[in-house]
C-alpha cells in the first residue's frame, strides 16, 4: 500500500536537511534540481531584528533566463501541514523544476507573499545564510552557484538565532554566536 505524498522544492534553509527534518520528519531527498526563469532574491517583510532569523529571508522572483538551484524532496501529504506553518510568511504553490537527471518535476515550493520593505535591512543573517551554505554544500550545488550564494553579503548579527541552535544541535554541534 503506497503512502499518499508530493514532491517539494527547496531553495532557502531547507536545503539543509537537518533544517527540514525539524519539523517534517517524513522528508526524503530524491535530486538537485534547477528552477527556470526565476532568480534567488532576499527581502524583509518585517523588521529583521524581530524575525526568527534575525534578517532578510529567501525568496524566488520570476526573471526570464535567470534560475534558482534547489532540492527535490518527498514528503507524506501528513507533513503538508507542517511544511506550510514552517513557510508561514510564504505563499506555496506549484512549479516546474528539471531534475539534475533531466527529468521534468512538478514541486510545490513557496515565496514570499508580500514585497519586502525598502526600510528594512534585505541582506540576511550570517546564521541564515550558513544554513543555506551547508545545505548547498551537502547537496552538492553547481559550483558556480555555491560561489553565488557565498557572495551574497549577510548583515552582520552577532546574536543568538533560536532556529539556527536547534540545526546545529541536530547537527550535533555547539551553538553560540557568530
Amino acid at each position: 500500500m503506497s503512502r499518499p505524498t508530493f514532491m517539494y522544492f527547496s531553495y532557502g534553509s531547507n536545503l539543509l536537511k537537518e533544517r527540514l527534518l525539524l519539523r517534517n520528519p517524513t522528508a526524503v531527498f530524491q535530486s538537485i534540481a534547477n528552477l527556470q526563469d526565476y532568480k534567488l532574491a532576499f527581502e524583509a517583510i518585517q523588521d529583521p531584528k524581530r524575525s526568527r532569523w534575525h534578517g532578510s529571508v529567501a525568496t524566488i522572483v520570476e526573471k526570464s533566463g535567470a534560475n534558482v538551484w534547489g532540492a527535490v524532496w518527498e514528503l507524506d501529504v501528513k507533513d503538508l501541514p507542517n511544511l506550510d506553518r514552517q513557510e508561514g510568511i510564504y505563499k506555496g504553490f506549484d512549479v516546474k523544476v528539471v531534475s539534475s537527471e533531466g527529468q521534468e518535476l512538478i514541486c510545490r515550493t513557496y515565496k514570499l507573499d508580500k514585497t519586502g520593505d525598502p526600510a528594512f535591512d534585505s541582506r540576511p543573517s550570517p546564521h541564515y545564510k550558513d544554513v543555506i551554505l551547508r545545505g548547498a554544500r551537502e547537496l552538492q550545488l553547481p559550483d558556480d552557484y555555491l560561489k553565488f550564494l557565498q557572495n551574497i553579503p549577510d548583515n552582520g548579527y552577532q546574536g543568538t538565532v533560536e532556529v539556527y541552535e536547534e540545526v546545529l544541535k541536530m547537527l550535533g554541534e555547539k551553538g553560540g554566536k557568530m
